[in-house]
């Protein structure tokens, strides 16, 4: 498969392309914290300014055990377990219990 764009086949054609920007923000948290997310059902959710991660340094696992707010993206793995974007934390946890979540970044 090329990883060029085809070109319109005419000038007044146009391309129309999907991304998974769902899936997306879960592979930033796997590029930053790789050896508990990659491969594992994982999930972000939304920044809440009242949870257990104000305090957290950037450079500190943003792991998230609370059940407060919702999810904002979804792996492929826990996608395949039950886990939907915008399920609650809890609802999301009862579906997969052995679910990472990581909360987005304040900044």
């Amino acid at each position: 498969m090329s990883s060029r764009l085809a070109a319109p086949s005419s000038s007044g054609g146009r391309v129309v392309a999907h991304i998974d920007m769902d899936c997306f923000y879960v592979q930033v948290e796997r590029k930053l914290d790789p050896v508990r997310l990659c491969g594992v059902a994982s999930a972000v959710a939304q920044y809440n300014p009242f949870g257990s991660l104000v305090d957290t340094a950037p450079d500190q696992p943003r792991l998230n055990l609370d059940n407060h707010g919702a999810l904002i993206a979804v792996s492929y793995e826990a996608r395949a377990l039950g886990v939907k974007r915008n399920m609650s934390r809890k609802d999301a946890r009862a579906a997969c219990p052995q679910l990472q979540i990581v909360q987005v970044r304040d900044t």
